[in-house]
Order: C-alpha cells, then structure tokens, then sequence
C-alpha cells in the first residue's frame, strides 16, 4: 500500500528513461497525478543496448545497498530479474576478489544478486516502473531546455522526433536525470544561476569486453574481479549473466588501457585472469566483437553550493555525480538518492537545495572510495596531500589484513557495498585489527614496506 504524508502535485517530468531516471520516476510516482519519462532513445520491449547508454556492454554489478533498495521499491523484482533469464549469486561468497596481497576470504555480506547485463537489468526496471498507472514514456523526445516563472521552473521543452515540433511539458516538478552529458549546468547557466563547482578525478580508464561463452570450470563462483595496483594499473572483472555466458572485462589507467583490437584481448587477459577464468575464456565461444569505452574522469557537480538554486526542478543521478565506472557504483547510488528523493517529497520542503543536501553524504561515501582507490595508481594525476597519503597508507595495510582476517574482509566488503561508510573502517574494532597487522605474517606486510619506502 503506498502512503501519501503530502498532497499529491499534478505533474513531475522526468529526463532520462535510464536506471537513475526510472528510480526517480518509481518514488515521484507516489507524489504526483502523472509522472512523464522523457528519452531521447526509442525504447520498446526488447532487450538490448541502446546509444543513450554506451557503458552498457560492458560488465556490471548491482552492490548490496542497490539490491535492497530495488526490492524495497519494487517487491518481487528478483522473481522478475529471474523471469527475464538473469543468473544469480548466493551471497558475496560466490565472489572472488584478487589484490594484490592475495584473494580475499569468502564472506558473506549481502543477499542474493542479480547477475544479468545491464540492458536486461534496465529492461527488468522499466517494465516494473510503467506498470504504474500514472507513469507515461515520452521516448525519442529530446530535452530541450527549462521554461521558468519568476525564478521557478515550471516546464520542460520537448522535441518529439516523429513530430519534428518543439512543444512544452508543464511540471510541478523537473528531474534531470539525464546522465553525465546532461544540460543541466548549461541551463541553470542560462537562468542566471550559474555553474555549480566540479570536483574531478582525472583517472583515464579504459575498458574493453567481450562476452563468452565459457568452456571450463570455474567453480561456483559467479563473478571475479583482479584489482589495478600501483605497479601494475590494469586489471579485470568478469562475471555471468544470462544465457550461462559471461561478461569479461579489463580496464586500465593512462598508457596502460587495453587494446580494443579482437586478437589482442585474450594475450592481455592473460597479464591478469586466474588460471581457471583464462583457460575457460581460451576454449569458450566469443559471442561478439570487442568493445572498447573510455572514461577520462569522475565528475561531481556540487549543486548543494549553488547559491540561488531555483524551485520546481533538481538534478539526479549521473547528472549529479559520475563515478570511476569500475567500482560498480552508479546504480547502487542512484537508488540511494531514490530515497532521498522520497524523503525530500514525504517533508513537504521544496527548497532544491535541502534534497542535495540530503545527497551529498549518499555521494560523499562512494566517492571517497573512488578517490582513494584512484590515487593509489602513480598514473593518475591529482594531489595527495599528508591526510591522504596517510589514508592510502592504512586502506594498503587494510587489504593486506583482510586477506588473512574475515572480520576485516567484512568490513571492507561492507563498505564497497554502500552498506556502511568508510568511517567504519575507522571503528575501534577494525582500527585495532589492521594496526595489529593480519595474522600468520611473517615480516612486515607488504603495505607497511610500502608505506616505508614512500615516507
């Protein structure tokens, strides 16, 4: 049963029918009369990529947070996920991480996942999302502009491409979630507002995938990621999807970014895969080409500092902040500002500024991750002031000891989860457990000779 704490508005429009677009459409659906999806691409039932979503070849994963969020929103959607032919993981054990200090333990964090590609996933969401009666699509429409009163957003110009007319779309409300390329800036811009400050990582990944059908065994495990490290800023992550194939990805910082080339992909799989993943991958069935997608930075857009944001529209999504695709964060963080959203409509405020403010420690948590992560790699260009070195320093000893203690592990898987800050990797308890170091070392950890050798 769904509760309304407010009076419903009339209308919300919101630009972008992607997995943040359709999370948003989901909790406004509770608040408004009509709620209308507009995309740029034209969309019907099948499954498969789309131009609006270049990213979605290549391998994904919903984290624990983005999982129990989905169902919350959606009950029943993992016999839906099933339905539509997605494979699944028992719990995080069926995940094989390998750093640098050697494979992480199996522990259980999260409940079942869905493993599935991103188009399948997408597909899953949308058509739970326009089961609601007061969801309507607007596909192959472009976004083209605001329309305002006195300082309030009150529309959206629309150009239908079928009609090849610009109209406008009267709204309550206007939700951008249009993805990173979003106009969002350029509009406030032309209002008057100005630009919100960008916070960047300039990490320069690249990707490249193909999709197999393996001939091997793997063992129970369903998905397998090999981290870049300082010395060696390349890695892969692999994992199955439906039809029993797999998705199989590498990634790499600056001049070390995989070639795209089809008989280049399995010799660099081979600087990286486990054995048992190469030999599968060697005798499997490739079932297309190579793709290749480039991402040269993390963007966060701090409209929170935006002095004079104006009423009746907020950005959502990508649009807000786009992360170092690698991390598998960006659906698990759109749901997370889903209900965020739901909480800013449920208070009655219609101040913008108090929904990014509600956002920004939902971010703050992801992109700490990030930018951790990322200025490990010598590669990337950024400063690393003494607070971060520091913190560099103790999340190298961190993994070093969560590969021989499963209660630092879980720490650790909690927090790339989304299910608990990385403050909490602070806690007196794991404090004391990654400063005592991981047990059955013989020396000093490789972290700690790290940490020596750059003081």
């Amino acid at each position: 049963m769904k509760l309304h704490q407010q009076p419903r508005r009339d209308r919300a429009v919101v630009i972008g029918a992607s997995i943040s677009g359709l999370l948003a459409a989901r909790v406004l659906a509770d608040h408004f009369g009509e709620v209308v999806l507009v995309e740029r691409d034209e969309l019907d039932d099948a499954i498969g990529q789309r131009r609006g979503v270049p990213q979605g070849r290549h391998v994904h994963s919903l984290l624990g947070r983005g999982d129990q969020i989905l169902h919350e929103l959606f009950p029943g959607i993992r016999d839906d996920f099933a339905a539509a032919g997605a494979a699944s993981a028992l719990s995080t054990r069926q995940l094989r991480i390998i750093t640098e200090y050697g494979e992480m333990p199996r522990v259980d964090v999260t409940e079942p996942a869905v493993c599935a590609t991103r188009p399948l996933i997408e597909a899953v969401v949308r058509r739970r999302v326009l089961a609601e009666p007061n969801v309507v699509l607007r596909d192959a429409t472009d976004a083209v502009g605001l329309t305002s009163e006195s300082g309030r957003v009150v529309g959206l110009r629309v150009f239908p491409h079928a009609e090849g007319t610009e109209s406008e779309l009267r709204a309550d409300l206007v939700v951008d979630a249009g993805g990173r390329a979003g106009r969002s800036q350029a509009w406030l811009e032309a209002m008057g507002v100005g630009r919100p400050p960008v916070d960047e990582i300039h990490a320069d990944l690249a990707y490249a995938t193909r999709r197999y059908r393996l001939d091997g065994d793997v063992g129970d495990d369903r998905f397998m990621v090999v981290t870049a490290r300082p010395d060696r800023p390349f890695g892969m992550a692999a994992g199955i999807v439906e039809e029993d194939s797999w998705v199989v990805t590498m990634f790499g910082y600056g001049s070390s970014r995989p070639s795209a080339a089809d008989h280049a992909f399995i010799p660099q799989l081979a600087r990286v895969a486990p054995p048992d993943l190469l030999e599968s991958v060697r005798r499997g069935t490739p079932l297309g080409p190579v793709e290749s997608y480039r991402t040269p930075t993390s963007i966060r857009r701090r409209y929170e500092r935006v002095r004079r944001f104006p009423r009746g529209f907020v950005v959502f999504g990508d649009a807000v902040c786009s992360f170092n695709p690698i991390y598998g964060q960006g659906m698990t963080v759109a749901a997370q500002q889903s209900l965020v959203l739901r909480d800013w409509l449920e208070s009655g405020n219609d101040d913008p500024k108090a929904f990014f403010r509600g956002v920004r420690p939902v971010i703050q948590g992801a992109w700490d991750v990030v930018r951790g992560a990322d200025l490990s790699i010598p590669e990337v260009p950024g400063a690393r002031p003494l607070p971060v070195r520091v913190v560099g320093r103790y999340m190298a000893r961190l993994q070093a000891t969560a590969v021989r203690d499963d209660a630092v592990a879980t720490a650790y898987f909690r927090v790339l989860n989304l299910l608990a800050p990385p403050s909490s990797l602070f806690g007196p308890r794991t404090l004391w457990r990654v400063l005592r170091g991981p047990r059955g070392a013989s020396g000093p950890t490789r972290a700690v000779e790290a940490a020596a050798a750059t003081s």
